[in-house]
Parts: structure tokens; C-alpha cells; sequence
């Protein structure tokens, strides 16, 4: 590389100057590199040096490997900050992964330089079973449900369950909606003995309506979504958070409001053990509580309760 800085300063001197090294060493080892070479690869002036045409070709091979040096350099520097870098593996389900956990991963990693945040999201028998595996370090999703011994809940707020329908749809269109028009409607539900279900059975019978008959059953979200912004009468029973942006833009409208009656708790739950990982856990939750505050004083739809309805 020392011809490619004689040939960058335009002298031997500077070069010299440039690596802190005697001007007569440069000029020996660009001699030596001469003689392999057999060919002359400096003009040499008053003013300075010069490239020849063997020297040009030699130079900018030098070039091509400095730059394959850098960018190796960068490549390893990356590998070992990689892992020194802690991954906190978060698991959330479809409520809370598109309401506050967002804001919490921003609040976390603006102050933990040293994490990466790794989300999964999933149904909540899945998620816990990832816990327990280890394969998560925390859930943020619903509590209340039987758990094991070694995991442990923090509650964050209680959400609400709410009647939605396309903005657009003809029971939006009516003033009032009674219960028998609403069991006429084309529902969309989870399965049955799927853990949501189980939830919606408790939100039905605070309504005190009979579980409707489903016109489409799916866990996915999106294709709830999907149907409910359609031209379909679609209507369903999901927690508010769920929908607060299509809420907000008045794509959506909530027809019947369960949380009068009865509110869900959500929360963070953990494992016992302490690991590398999880020692970051505590800041996590200070950074969803944060955020759940944040949101509960900014009134965003779907407001997220501080307390259960007595």
C-alpha cells in the first residue's frame, strides 16, 4: 500500500510524512518493488513523482484490495457487534403488537444501545408455550388465563371489548341496533375452542346475547379487518385497540360497547429466571407502562383503562 500513498501525496516525502516513517525508507521500499516488478513504477521530478503505465496498473490493484480490507474490516466489526448486541425476544399478540408495544420497543432501544428487540406475534397458548421453552423472554398479551408456576404477570390496563362494522355497512347506516338485528348480521369469529373464542364467550354473555352464528371463522386479523372494510355486512367482537386506527378514520364503527360490563386485563408475562436477557426485562415493562400512560393521557381511540369497570 506505501506506493498507492506515494502515488495519492504525490511525493515521496509526504508519503513518508503520511505513515511517520523516514523519507529514505519509502524510497527503499518502492525501489525493492521495482526490482520484483522488474519494470519502473515512478517518474521521479523536482516537483515530485509521477506514476508509470506499470505503476498505474500496479496502484490500482493496491486500490481494489484497500478497498476489499475496509470493507472486510467493517464486515468483522459488524459480526463482533452483533454479538456482544442482546436480542430481548418479545412475543405479542395482534391487540397489543398493533397498539403499544411499538412505542415501548422505541422507548427500550432508545436507552439500551446494547439490545435488539426480536418480536414474534401469535395466539396466546402458542406465545406462552415459547415462554416456558425459553424461546421468548416475555408475552405482552392478555392475563388471567391458567399459567404456569414459573411465570409470573404484570398487569398493565384492562382493554375493552367492542361491536364493530364497516363504517359503510347497513347497521352502521341505522340510528339504534337492537340484539336481534345484530344476531342477523354476517358475523366473522374465531374458532371454537380456540383461546379468543373462550374470550369472546365472556364478552357475549356481559352483553347478555347468545354467542352468534359465525358466517366466517379465522384467528387472522388482517382478514377480519379485510372483511369489516369490505362492502359485506361483516361485524365481529374484538378488543378496541385492535381497530383504533380504522376507528379514528371513521372506517370502522362501534355498534355495541361491552366495557361497562366487563374488561379484559393485559399485561406482561415473564419468566422467573434471571438470564443476560431478561436482566433487561424491567426496563421493558417501565417502557410499556410509559406507554400505556402516554396513550391513556392523550385519549387515543380505544382508550386504554386503568382500572377494571366495578
Amino acid at each position: 500500500m506505501l506506493l498507492l500513498d506515494v502515488a495519492e501525496q504525490g511525493s515521496i516525502n509526504a508519503a513518508s510524512k503520511l505513515r511517520n516513517v523516514a523519507q529514505s525508507a519509502v524510497s527503499r521500499t518502492v525501489r525493492e518493488l521495482e526490482l520484483r516488478m522488474k519494470a519502473p513504477l515512478l517518474e521521479r521530478f523536482p516537483w515530485g513523482v509521477r506514476l508509470t503505465e506499470e505503476g498505474e496498473v500496479l496502484a490500482s490493484l493496491a486500490r481494489l484490495v484497500r478497498a476489499e480490507a475496509i470493507s472486510a474490516e467493517r464486515e468483522f466489526d459488524r459480526i463482533v457487534k452483533a454479538r456482544s448486541m442482546v436480542d430481548l425476544l418479545i412475543g405479542a399478540s395482534p391487540a397489543t403488537a398493533g397498539a403499544f408495544v411499538p412505542g415501548a420497543i422505541t422507548r427500550f432501544l432508545s436507552n439500551s444501545a446494547s439490545c435488539r428487540a426480536v418480536v414474534q406475534t401469535g395466539q396466546f397458548d402458542d406465545l406462552l408455550q415459547s415462554l416456558v421453552r425459553g424461546e421468548l423472554d416475555i408475552i405482552v398479551s392478555h392475563l388471567g388465563s391458567p399459567i404456569p408456576n414459573e411465570i409470573c404477570q404484570h398487569l398493565l390496563y384492562y382493554d375493552d371489548f367492542v361491536i364493530v362494522s364497516g363504517a359503510a355497512s347497513r347497521l352502521a347506516c341505522e340510528a339504534s341496533v337492537d340484539t336481534e338485528a345484530l344476531l342477523k348480521a354476517s358475523w366473522v369469529l374465531p374458532p371454537k375452542g380456540s383461546g379468543r373464542y373462550a374470550d369472546l364467550s365472556r364478552a357475549f354473555a356481559s352483553l347478555e346475547m347468545p354467542i352468534p352464528t359465525a358466517r366466517a371463522e379465522t384467528l387472522s386479523t388482517e382478514l377480519i379487518r379485510g372483511l369489516l372494510l369490505s362492502r359485506g355486512d361483516w361485524v365481529t367482537l374484538l378488543p378496541r385497540e385492535i381497530f383504533a386506527m380504522e376507528l379514528n378514520a371513521g372506517q370502522l364503527v362501534v355498534l355495541r360497547d361491552a366495557s361497562e360490563i366487563w374488561l379484559r386485563p393485559i399485561g406482561a408475562l415473564t419468566r422467573r429466571a434471571v438470564t443476560k436477557a431478561t436482566a433487561h426485562i424491567p426496563h421493558f415493562i417501565e417502557c410499556l407502562n410509559e406507554e400505556v400512560t402516554s396513550l391513556q393521557a392523550h385519549g387515543k381511540p380505544g382508550a386504554l383503562d386503568a382500572s377494571p369497570a366495578s
